[in-house]
């Protein structure tokens, strides 16, 4: 994985909405941390969650920490089945947008999407932004300056990040 990534509890909620399936998928990916998940669920009980589940996990001190992913687990399998390709779509955009957002803290934020894309099974949606794969749109990088095709990606990347934030909005 790239350089450690700690995305804020309040990012994560202001890209996308999470169930619990989504935050087993990062807690297991090591995307969120435990102190992360407590967090959550202490939102969820300020929300007005009357789950004794959740709860318990808001609860959790450092000195319980190996009892989050047991607790998770069980609160992810309450919920009704889905594809984890959900899940991990859901964490490639929430990922992607907060190196973006950071990206002036990185020597090199597009080499930080290549680690991503392979982090992540080389998805081909992002494909377009990782620097070492081929354009297929008919874009000859030969023929551009490396700023002009640093730009492009830079520009490929926003705009992925423009249609999923959308797409999030509105669906989950």
């Amino acid at each position: 994985m790239i350089e450690k990534i700690v995305i804020s509890v309040e990012f994560v909620l202001s890209k996308v909405r999470v169930d619990w399936r989504d935050v087993l998928w990062a807690f297991e990916h090591k995307l969120l941390g435990w102190k992360s998940v407590v967090q959550l669920a202490e939102k969820r009980m300020l929300d007005g969650s009357e789950v004794d589940l959740e709860a318990d996990l808001a609860f959790l001190g450092k000195e319980n920490a190996e009892r989050v992913g047991l607790i998770l687990r069980e609160l992810a399998s309450a919920e009704s089945s889905r594809n984890d390709s959900v899940a991990q779509k859901k964490w490639l955009y929430v990922t992607l947008a907060w190196l973006f957002e950071n990206s002036k803290a990185f020597s090199n934020p597009l080499s930080c999407v290549e680690d991503i894309y392979a982090d992540f099974d080389y998805p081909e949606e992002i494909a377009e932004f990782v620097g070492y794969m081929p354009p297929t749109d008919g874009y000859d990088p030969s023929k551009h300056s490396p700023e002009e095709n640093k730009q492009r990606m830079l520009g490929k990347w926003e705009e992925y990040l423009k249609s999923k934030a959308e797409f999030y909005q509105h669906r989950c």
